[in-house]
């Protein structure tokens, strides 16, 4: 992160902090009220002086000599001082009254200060509320608060993927947020306000990019609608910047159909994710620990393997080799530990569209465990592809067969494991820390 940027979000942070805005622009009013508090009784004075001592034979009243009681009035309001002159008494009541306004316009601009830094104070402990005139460069938005968000933001902050990035909470109830570990909350941010709200919206999305996390709301008894608000939420952030990559969490699993035809990139089923789960746990002992395994392990855990997709451009030294060529390269060299777990084939919007893929609104097709080019049913090798470079699961001879006995039967594509990476795809891979894959190409050349 640039040195300027972070100056930039540190100034503007003590700005929103302390009020700053609201106090300046309630001292400028102040100042402004003394001017011409000052500009007033210096007149008042002057003149009272020419008619009452002068008793106006000595001209008008724009002389020099009377340009001393501009001083004499503003030492009396800045400091409460009544300077020792030879004042009519008109003028020393006049002077009483600039004495008395000057005492409050100080004691005003004195409980402002004061008012400032109790509030400071008394949000030590609260979160820090966003910048208003700031926009950051690729905030985690996390809309709503569910008892999950701790959790969230620890798992956040532990992989170095978002561990740089700034977090911010929206929500009606952001503000009452408490800070408990200074470490793990440093960089969070809040903005109180419906997360639906496109004012709202626009004053959290990224400068470059986003990422938006959706909290379904916790409710007790029904939950019918207790995904309405997560959903509506989605279809606003969506709806004003599609680029930013949108995860929604989904109580019902029968609301997921809704979402389908929507820019919304990713959806989480709660209850048919636990249903799977809890199913693969009886059917093969040991099962939740891999998945706990692959989601990071035991939170409390510094380094444990998580599923990685490379972010940059893939070197040279990759592209045109298969994706079958790289694993076995990873595999020979015995002192890294990478475990290569599929990749993500890079489709243009065009083709995207042109053959209604299912990449979940990003430019990826993604392949866990590429296949072999052989019929699961036969065995034979096959060798016709889709215009993506896919394979069918299933020989012709072998779905027509199995179509005559169920006229439901499909045959999925996929793509082969022989299929070649180019620069712009995504490898996926299982290790402890992203990977340099230009550096590891050249040290192990």
């Amino acid at each position: 992160m640039n040195l300027k940027y972070q100056l930039k979000k540190m100034w503007f942070g003590f700005w929103q902090k302390y009020k700053l805005e609201v106090h300046l622009k309630i001292a400028a009013k102040l100042l402004f009220i003394f001017f011409i508090v000052w500009i007033i009784g210096s007149i008042l004075t002057v003149l009272s002086q020419w008619v009452f001592i002068d008793s106006m034979n000595v001209g008008t009243p724009f002389q020099l000599k009377y340009v001393k009681y501009f001083w004499t009035v503003i030492i009396e309001l800045l400091s409460g001082f009544d300077v020792q002159e030879d004042l009519h008494l008109v003028s020393k009541i006049i002077s009483v009254i600039i004495l008395i306004t000057g005492i409050v316009i100080i004691a005003i601009f004195t409980g402002q200060v004061v008012s400032m830094f109790v509030h400071v104070l008394q949000r030590a402990h609260y979160l820090p509320e966003k910048p208003t005139n700031f926009r950051f460069d690729r905030p985690v938005i996390i809309c709503g608060i569910s008892k999950k968000l701790d959790i969230i933001i620890e798992e956040l902050r532990k992989n170095q993927l978002s561990e740089h990035r700034e977090i911010i909470i929206v929500d009606e109830e952001a503000d009452e947020l408490i800070v408990r570990d200074k470490k793990k909350y440093k960089d969070v941010w809040y903005v109180k306000g419906d997360q639906a709200d496109r004012n709202i919206l626009e004053n959290v999305i990224g400068e470059n990019e986003s990422a938006a996390i959706i909290l379904s709301k916790e409710v007790e008894g029904n939950r019918r609608y207790s995904d309405s608000r997560a959903i509506e939420t989605a279809l606003a952030i969506e709806g004003y910047q599609e680029k930013t990559h949108t995860v929604v969490e989904l109580n019902i699993e029968g609301n997921i159909p809704h979402l389908k035809h929507t820019k919304i990139n990713e959806w989480i089923s709660i209850f048919d994710y636990g249903i799977k789960l809890v199913s693969q746990a009886v059917l093969q002992h040991g099962m939740g620990k891999v998945y706990s395994h692959l989601l990071g392990g035991n939170s409390t855990e510094e380094k444990t393997n998580r599923i990685y997709f490379t972010r940059v451009l893939l070197p040279e030294r990759m592209i045109e080799l298969t994706y079958e060529d790289i694993r076995n390269k990873i595999v020979n060299i015995p002192d890294i530990d990478i475990t290569m777990i599929g990749f993500a084939k890079y489709v243009d919007k065009e083709t995207n569209e042109k053959f209604q893929l299912n990449t979940g609104g990003t430019a990826y097709v993604r392949q866990l465990n590429p296949i072999s080019r052989k019929c699961v049913v036969c065995g034979c090798e096959m060798f016709k592809t889709d215009k993506l470079g896919r394979v069918y699961r299933k020989c012709d001879d072998c779905f027509q067969e199995e179509r005559r006995n169920n006229k439901a039967a499909v045959n999925p594509l996929y793509f082969p494991k022989d299929t070649k990476i180019k620069e712009t795809d995504q490898l996926i891979y299982l290790s402890k820390k992203e990977v340099d894959f230009t550096r590891f190409f050249n040290h192990y050349k």
